[in-house]
């Protein structure tokens, strides 16, 4: 592309432009217009020139920006005639600054203010009292009220002086696209506003048919008078060149007027209808602003929007005491926010806490802005907090504060809440810590979607929940329902390969589940297998279409940079899904989740997506969503919990995990490291075929694991007899304690990098290693002599395996007294099954009871000589200090 630049016109050559574009007539020997209004226009034309010559202004401005500044006021401005031909009366401080709002905007507010400065300085020198009211914040309009009065115009004025907007959202997560629908700038009804949005998937880039698609539904959306908003749409824009231009012909009878446009569909160029209430909004993000071609920005109406300017707008609407309370709350959250660590919130950027702080106010339809009743601050996600945030309901700051930083808490993982705690006053801390573990679900993504789904009058009414200070209960009406959630979490194996048909493992419902199994009521749609936009889109399609499904999750691999570029394509899918489903086909309710996942290695040094909490999303992080029954969540939370209360402590034992659900794995782990070094025997010598099957060379693992699982299961008792004997040596009067250090420990080396697990993977994996060298220790013993031959010979009664398993010395190969054990390396020793006997012991652990019965034997027959050896050795003594004395004359 060639880009050809005009150079600067001439002083004159600017003032017959500035001439024209008013509708007054130049000449040089004659003075058409009043003295001062010439001079303004003189002023307005070095302003000008002095703007796109300096070095403080960003060079985004051309002469169309100028000429359209100047048609505006020509139209805009009061007249002496009701003619056609419009005489200018004068330009006032007021309009001219209206002019620059609509036409040179676009810059951050102080470059701006900037700009209207060097405009009025340049007028001032030719009229000195040409100036903007004392109260200037007043006379500035913001962002919204600029872009709501511009697309409101009437179709004579937008087609006079009007432009096609600009949207260049100083976010990185498009949250300016968000924040039109939310103010109202556009409708979310469909029928009325269409987001035309390009994916980036590779079949999509450079397919000419999808482009020839999306022109002809604009192309549709022009004819029929609708508002669009392109975003993304860079491939397509050099089709519209005519209607950005807004290069119109116009073609009119006595009846009827129809203005066309040119646009390029495929290899033709077409003449469309373009109605008279058809408008245009580009978005483009500020860091590709500065690559777009020079021509492009001129052709709009330019507007910067940012979450931040946009809290800032709706702050100064609140009352004096309403602005001191939020401005208490932003300073407190942020204080916060340094003391816990910015980086330990996921996605934490400077648009996160404005994005809270605005979910704190709220309008009515007169935009009256107030701030949100402390009653009405929950959705069914957050209404378990209630009973905390609002411990004192008539401290309303308080009520505010806690409930934003309860939303921070969200972001943060648990591992980075356990080391954070000890740095808070403990009254705090117990706090954050109740509130996350207890109140806040960051480890089950099935629980997570059950509270979700669930109806939210089951909580709103629950007297435990609700149990504040002087508080009615709430209406149903009175809680915002949660429909779209952002899910972070670690990448792991089974989180890459979810979908469709491995779901079920994760949403496996339990014994006691009164809601039964919801996996049938979730689809799973993982980006990993999406070609292009079109299967997305029928994906999303045969989502909302069916009546059984009522929940879908959408899983993306943030490391994989061609999925991360979808996280805004996927989005805007979400949206338009949930409001057709949920707002205009109210049918059935309809959920949506993002699960995106990332590194561990990279969690605390990249968010590749910000939080920010704007059109209804809530964001969340969670330690695992690997499926297991065998942790027991629960117990965790419980020592976090109580680790502030000294009378709950000595109730709590030490085992955070299901040994028994452990157990088939430390069978696994067993028969992966043994060694047969026995002489193998004929079959007839066994009566038991699976023992004789297990102990023969050429079993394999598997086979062997089989084998024993057999043989347990006809010793029932057995299995339950080692756990019981595991938890005896484990658990001691200070396991609390020293769970809480392992607790504490686990999290100190995710953070420090030194492990990539998540915290309950992380206790739950070693708690298994020990649990399995335990185990293995044990069938070592069980195994040798060909023990589980005799296995069966021992009557299925739990004390009997209790008191011959006491044979077996546990101090050779565990600490009884050392939970911080569970945190060692795992021991993939080979374990050797070995024989000490010619032939098949018909008891039982016999070689452990006959070592048992020798070792008592030999302590019996120490204890006579020591005995026995004292008294001869007194006696010797004696004589021998007897014949001292004589022979040495000595007494002693």
């Amino acid at each position: 592309m060639i880009c050809i630049y005009r150079s600067l016109p001439s002083d004159n050559d600017q003032k017959i432009l500035a001439y024209g574009c008013l509708g007054l007539q130049f000449k040089h020997e004659e003075h058409t217009v009043n003295k001062r209004l010439e001079d303004i226009i003189y002023g307005i034309c070095q302003g000008y020139r002095r703007v796109i010559t300096s070095n403080r202004i960003p060079h985004v401005f051309h002469d169309r920006d100028f000429i359209y500044m100047l048609r505006e006021l020509r139209f805009e401005l009061p007249t002496l005639s009701s003619d056609q031909d419009t005489e200018i009366d004068g330009i006032t401080p007021t309009s001219l600054l209206h002019a620059l709002e609509d036409n040179f905007n676009g810059i951050k507010n102080d470059e701006f203010k900037e700009l209207v400065e060097i405009f009025f300085t340049a007028i001032q020198e030719q009229c000195p009292d040409f100036k903007l009211p004392s109260k200037t914040e007043q006379i500035y309009r913001n962002v919204p009220i600029i872009l709501r009065q511009s697309m409101k115009l009437d179709s004579v004025r937008r087609r006079l002086y009007g432009r096609y907007k600009l949207i260049i959202d100083e976010s990185d997560d498009e949250s300016a696209i968000r924040l039109l629908f939310q103010t109202g700038i556009l409708d979310s009804d469909p029928s009325r506003t269409t987001v035309f949005r390009m994916s980036d998937f590779p079949d999509d880039i450079h397919n000419e048919i999808r482009n020839v698609e999306i022109l002809s539904t604009i192309k549709l959306c022009m004819e029929t008078g609708k508002t669009i908003l392109m975003v993304n749409t860079g491939r397509i824009h050099g089709s519209l060149y005519d209607v950005f231009n807004q290069n119109f012909s116009i073609m009119a009878t006595d009846e009827t007027r129809k203005i066309f446009s040119k646009v390029a569909i495929g290899s033709k160029t077409v003449d469309v209808v373009v109605h008279e209430e058809f408008q245009c909004i580009v978005h483009i993000p500020r860091n590709e602003f500065k690559d777009l071609p020079s021509p492009f920005p001129s052709r709009f109406q330019k507007y910067s929007w940012s979450i931040s300017d946009f809290y800032r707008i709706q702050f100064e609407h609140l009352t004096a005491n309403e602005q001191t309370i939020i401005k208490n709350v932003e300073k407190k959250a942020q204080t916060f926010i340094e003391h816990f660590g910015s980086q330990y919130f996921y996605g934490l950027n400077e648009n996160t806490l404005y994005s809270c702080l605005l979910s704190l106010i709220t309008t009515n339809g007169n935009e009256h802005y107030s701030l949100l009743n402390v009653h009405q601050l929950y959705t069914q996600m957050t209404i378990k907090s209630k009973s905390f945030i609002e411990q004192n309901s008539s401290n309303i700051q308080q009520c505010l504060l806690r409930s934003l930083l309860s939303k921070l808490m969200q972001l943060v993982s648990p591992e980075s809440v356990i080391l954070k705690l000890s740095t808070f006053e403990d009254q705090i801390a117990q706090w954050l810590c109740t509130d996350y573990f207890q109140h806040q679900e960051h480890f089950s993504i099935e629980r997570f979607i059950r509270q979700l789904i669930a109806d939210p009058s089951i909580d709103v009414h629950n007297d435990d929940l609700l149990a504040t200070m002087n508080t009615k209960p709430q209406k149903h009406n009175e809680i915002t329902l949660i429909t779209k959630a952002m899910i972070f979490t670690r990448t792991s194996s089974y989180i890459i390969g979810l979908n469709k048909e491995s779901k079920s493992q994760l949403f496996s419902g339990g014994d006691n589940d009164e809601y039964g199994n919801i996996s049938d009521n979730i689809d799973v749609l993982n980006m990993a297998m999406i070609e292009n936009s079109v299967e997305l889109q029928e994906k999303f399609h045969t989502y909302e279409k069916d009546d059984r499904k009522n929940v879908l999750i959408v899983v993306i691999d943030a490391q994989n940079g061609q999925q991360r570029l979808h996280i805004p394509f996927v989005r805007q899918l979400i949206d338009k899904t949930e409001y057709t489903s949920n707002v205009i086909n109210l049918k059935q309710r309809k959920y949506f989740l993002m699960l995106i996942h990332s590194p561990a290695q990279e969690l605390y040094h990249k968010s590749y997506f910000s939080s920010i909490f704007l059109h209804n999303w809530d964001y969340y992080f969670f330690d695992t969503c690997t499926p297991g029954g065998a942790f027991h969540l629960q117990k965790m939370i419980q020592i976090l919990s109580s680790s502030y209360d000294q009378q709950s402590k000595e109730s709590i034992d030490n085992i955070l995990c299901d040994l028994n659900t452990l157990f088939d794995d430390c069978l696994w782990d067993f028969c992966s490291r043994i060694q047969i070094a026995l002489q193998e025997l004929p079959e007839d010598m066994f009566k038991n075929k699976m023992a004789s099957q297990f102990y023969r060379n050429q079993t394999s693992p598997i086979n062997r694991v089989q084998c024993l699982k057999k043989i347990l299961h006809e010793s029932t008792e057995l299995q339950k007899c080692i756990v019981n004997i595991y938890h005896e040596h484990i658990s001691t009067k200070n396991s609390f304690h020293k769970m809480y250090n392992m607790i504490y420990q686990f999290s100190k080396d995710i953070l420090c990098g030194k492990r990539f697990d998540g915290l309950v993977h992380s206790i739950q994996s070693q708690t298994g290693i020990a649990f399995s060298n335990f185990v293995s220790h044990i069938l070592k013993f069980i195994m040798n002599n060909y023990g589980l031959e005799t296995l069966s010979n021992i009557s299925t009664n739990n004390n009997n395996y209790s008191s011959m398993l006491k044979l077996i010395d546990y101090s050779s190969f565990i600490d009884d007294n050392d939970v911080d054990n569970q945190s060692s390396s795992p021991n993939q020793g080979i374990i050797r099954i070995v024989a000490n006997y010619s032939c098949i012991p018909q008891t039982f652990l016999y070689y452990l009871f006959h070592q048992r019965i020798r070792s008592i034997a030999n302590e019996i027959k120490l204890t006579w000589i020591l005995k026995h050896t004292e008294n001869q050795g007194l006696k010797l003594f004696i004589n021998l200090l007897t014949l001292y004395e004589k022979n040495f004359a000595f007494k002693f």
